[in-house]
């Protein structure tokens, strides 16, 4: 069967905002009481802890709480302020968006700065999206680079896809689909949907040093498409 050279998913600079969801759902169980702001208990001294869990109770307006944007900047603000490095890159997160402040992506790039400096991931992985973007610093993808290698290199998936697609599209590095290959791969062993099509679109095309093999690329679309991702779910209903 003569095989179409399917298109691998556009390079979207990995802005990860959304990582915030994933980063927060794992907070720890919290007091609250009927009225007021809500009682965290304060463990070992850690007040910027307890200040960050107040600001997640208000971001995602949970433990019977509104969801209330400006009290959950204005806690973020507080732990920030007493060095936390969660607090700064979800403060970060509140200015990029302009949520509970003013949108403010200078000030956001110098949190996520700050917060990266300290060894938060996410925000590694944000600063090197604010470099792919241009936002709140001057672009340069050569240092986006950089900084998605370190991420990645700490386990942050989405900086794993992000380098893959830089170095597909030689942005920032010079263009080698061999190295963008080796990062979608890790990327999709850790099971994003994203770098498991374009894993699949690799082998369909043989690119990256890999023979083409129809095989292999329908077992990684069939991986995606397990998670519901379109592409993946509309190759397959192409090569079937």
């Amino acid at each position: 069967m003569q095989t179409k050279k399917w298109k691998r998913v556009a390079a979207i600079a990995t802005f990860v905002v959304t990582v915030l969801f994933v980063y927060h759902s794992t907070f720890a169980e919290t007091a609250t009481v009927s009225a007021g702001a809500p009682f965290v208990p304060v463990e070992d001294g850690n007040e910027a802890k307890a200040f960050t869990q107040i600001g997640d109770i208000y971001y995602f307006g949970t433990d019977g709480f509104e969801q209330d944007y400006e009290q959950a900047a204005i806690w973020y603000q507080k732990a920030a302020d007493l060095g936390c490095a969660e607090a700064q890159c979800n403060l970060a997160d509140c200015y990029i968006m302009g949520q509970g402040v003013n949108k403010d992506v200078l000030i956001a790039f110098e949190l996520y700065q700050k917060s990266a400096d300290a060894g938060n991931v996410r925000a590694i992985s944000n600063v090197a999206a604010c470099y792919s973007n241009g936002y709140g610093v001057t672009r340069n993808e050569a240092e986006a680079v950089k900084w998605y290698e370190k991420a990645a290199v700490a386990g942050d998936i989405n900086s794993m896809r992000a380098l893959g697609n830089h170095y597909y599209d030689g942005r920032g590095v010079p263009q080698n689909k061999a190295d963008a290959l080796k990062w979608y791969e890790k990327g999709a062993v850790f099971g994003d949907a994203q770098c498991q099509f374009n894993v699949g679109a690799m082998y369909l095309n043989g690119e990256g040093g890999l023979n083409k093999d129809e095989q292999q690329a329908i077992k990684w679309f069939e991986k995606a498409a397990a998670q519901d991702y379109e592409d993946a779910v509309e190759t397959l209903k192409k090569l079937k």
